[in-house]
């Protein structure tokens, strides 16, 4: 009798350890955390397993009509936990600490994805979730057309005699910014190997005339933060630009262009065939 006990406690004890750490489960109630996560997890074909997105979760428009938990770096512990998700994706930038310690401390799983440098991030990032989520197929799938488009990206570089880009950051009631130096529109100068007009700029930092006029840039690529972000008739000194004047003004939308998820490689070779001189005054929606 005391053995039949014993045989039966083990096999419960090996159950819970099979479950718990002997094999994977796949999630099944997923929270993303950034939108370039949201926008992998719906090219790997596993939106059905969304739960809830941060607010940076736009794209594609389906994720709009997900629950919201807010702005990735306010995120709050009731509002997670009420969408009882089994995974949260998130990136470096997610937070406050406490709130994810919180979660991981009453048993809700939590993977950081890295951060993106390069477009060969990008594949990494893609590989992390695709294990993740048990999709090895689609994620091999993915990372071979982002190769290719990077392949495509390289073979392009570098731009002969490339002229200063003035990069400006639309944000809303935040206002027309410049990105300078330790800035994701910087990250995507580099990649492109093009030089920023306002290398001396740290950040982002508020336009202003005077900096336009002294500046005289004849490329801008503006990085919009919502459609309409950007008017340049409303700024008359940056109107009145070689950039402006000879119709040589890209604006993108800022999640396809600094997010580093599966459109990026996508939205930096638009970035370089303007550069390149096949650009003009043009809004770029994908």
């Amino acid at each position: 009798m005391k053995l039949r006990k014993c045989l039966t406690l083990c096999v419960a004890v090996c159950a819970s350890l099979w479950v718990s750490v002997g094999v994977a489960q796949t999630p099944q109630r997923i929270v993303a955390v950034d939108g370039a996560i949201t926008e992998i997890i719906y090219a790997l074909g596993a939106e059905s397993l969304l739960v809830g997105v941060d607010t940076t979760s736009i794209f594609p428009a389906a994720a709009r009509d997900l629950p919201s938990v807010g702005y990735r770096r306010i995120l709050t512990a009731e509002g997670l936990l009420a969408l009882q998700p089994d995974l949260i994706l998130a990136t470096a930038e997610s937070g406050p600490k406490a709130t994810l310690e919180h979660l991981a401390s009453v048993g809700v799983k939590i993977v950081t994805v890295p951060d993106v440098h390069r477009p060969d991030d990008v594949l990494q990032r893609v590989a992390q979730i695709a294990a993740v989520l048990d999709r090895p197929q689609q994620g091999e799938q993915l990372q071979q057309k982002l190769q290719q488009q990077i392949d495509g990206l390289q073979r392009l570089l570098p731009v002969p005699d490339p002229k200063p880009v003035l990069f400006l950051l639309a944000a809303g009631t935040h206002g027309v910014m410049l990105a300078g130096q330790d800035t994701q529109a910087q990250m995507v100068l580099d990649v492109l190997q093009l030089p920023n007009a306002v290398a001396n700029v740290e950040s982002y930092k508020p336009f202003n005339a005077e900096a336009a006029l002294a500046l005289q840039p004849e490329l801008i690529v503006v990085a919009e933060t919502q459609p309409g972000a950007f008017n340049l008739a409303s700024l008359p000194a940056l109107a009145a630009t070689p950039a402006a004047q000879h119709n040589r003004v890209l604006v993108l939308d800022s999640m396809y262009l600094l997010s580093g998820g599966p459109r990026w490689p996508a939205a930096l070779l638009d970035v370089l065939q303007f550069a390149q001189g096949n650009g003009e005054l043009a809004r770029v929606d994908h």
